[in-house]
C-alpha cells in the first residue's frame, strides 16, 4: 500500500482481533485449532539496529524481541510448534538491508512452516521474488463517497459538506488516502478554508503544530524548526530507512551550523 494507506493500522487491527478471538474462542469460523493463531507484531524498522550485531540471525533476534516478557527459547519453541500469525510491518523501512531481509523472510517461511505470515511494504519496494512464498494484496483506497462520510464523522456534516464541495478533484482524490484525510480533518477543525493541494496541506499542518509546540514548550522559531525538519525529511527520504538518534542529531547540527553561518553573513553585509 501507498504511504498513509493504513498498512500498520491494518496489521495492528488484525493482531488485536486475533488476540480477542484467541481469548474468547467464540467467533464463527474459529472452531478449528489451526485457526487459533497467536498474533506477533514485528516492526521491521528496528531490523538494521539488531542486524548490525548479528546479520545472520537479525530477523530471529527481532522476532523474539517483539514478544515481551517471554524468554527467547520459549518463543522459538512456540514458533516451531506453529499456530502463530507473524505480522512483519514496514519492509520498505529496512533500507539497504532489503535483499537481506527478503532472503531471511523467505527462509523463515520454510523453517517454521506451520505459522502464517503477513508482510507489508510500499508498491515501489515490492519485488517479484516475494511472490514465491507470499500472495500479493493491494490495500484499497477509500472511495470519494466514503472519504466524505468519514470527514463528516470526524468534524460534523455541517462543516464537512461545504468544505468537501470546495475541494478540487485532485484534492478529493488525495483524501482517499486515510493519512491525507486525517490531516485534512485536523486542518478543517482549525480553519474553514480547505487547502488547495497536498503541499499546502502539509505546510499548514506543520506550521500549526510547530507553533503549538513553540507555545507549549517554549521552543525556537517556527521557521528554523521547519528548516531542520526539512533537512531531516530529505535525509530520511534519501536513506530509505529510519535514522538513529545520533544520525538525526548530526543532520540537525549541520543544518543549525548552516543557519548560523548564513545569519552571520547577513549581519556582515
Amino acid at each position: 500500500g501507498e504511504p498513509g494507506a493504513g498498512k500498520t493500522t491494518s496489521l495492528k487491527k488484525l493482531a488485536s482481533e486475533y488476540a480477542v478471538w484467541r481469548g474468547e474462542g467464540k467467533e464463527p469460523g474459529l472452531n478449528e485449532p489451526e485457526d487459533f493463531n497467536l498474533p506477533i507484531f514485528v516492526d521491521l524498522s528496528a531490523y538494521t539496529t539488531l542486524a548490525a550485531k548479528d546479520s545472520q540471525h537479525g530477523l530471529w533476534r527481532l522476532l523474539t524481541a517483539s514478544v515481551r516478557g517471554v524468554h527467547d527459547v520459549d518463543v522459538r519453541k512456540r514458533l516451531a510448534t506453529g499456530g502463530c500469525l507473524l505480522l512483519f510491518d514496514g519492509l520498505n523501512e529496512v533500507g539497504e538491508a532489503y535483499d537481506e531481509v527478503v532472503h531471511h523472510l523467505r527462509h523463515l517461511v520454510h523453517e517454521i512452516p506451520h505459522n502464517r505470515f503477513v508482510v507489508t511494504c510500499r508498491p515501489g519496494i515490492y519485488r517479484e521474488e516475494l511472490r514465491r512464498e507470499f500472495t500479493a494484496f493491494q490495500l484499497e483506497r477509500l472511495s470519494s463517497f466514503n472519504a466524505s462520510k468519514v470527514l463528516e464523522i470526524e468534524i460534523g456534516a455541517e462543516k464537512a459538506q461545504p468544505a468537501w464541495k470546495r475541494l478540487d478533484e485532485y484534492t478529493r482524490d488525495l483524501c482517499r488516502n486515510p493519512l491525507m484525510l486525517t490531516l485534512l480533518a485536523d486542518e478543517l477543525r482549525a480553519s474553514d478554508n480547505p487547502p488547495q493541494n497536498r503541499a499546502e496541506l502539509f505546510d499548514r499542518f506543520i506550521d500549526r503544530y510547530l507553533s503549538e509546540w513553540a507555545r507549549v514548550k517554549g521552543a525556537g522559531s517556527v521557521r528554523v524548526e521547519k528548516e531542520i525538519l526539512s533537512a531531516l525529511a530529505w535525509r530520511l527520504g534519501t536513506s530509505r530507512t529510519l535514522l538513529s538518534a545520533d544520525e538525526a542529531a548530526a543532520v540537525m547540527s549541520i543544518r543549525l551550523a548552516e543557519q548560523e553561518r548564513s545569519a552571520a553573513a547577513s549581519q556582515c553585509r
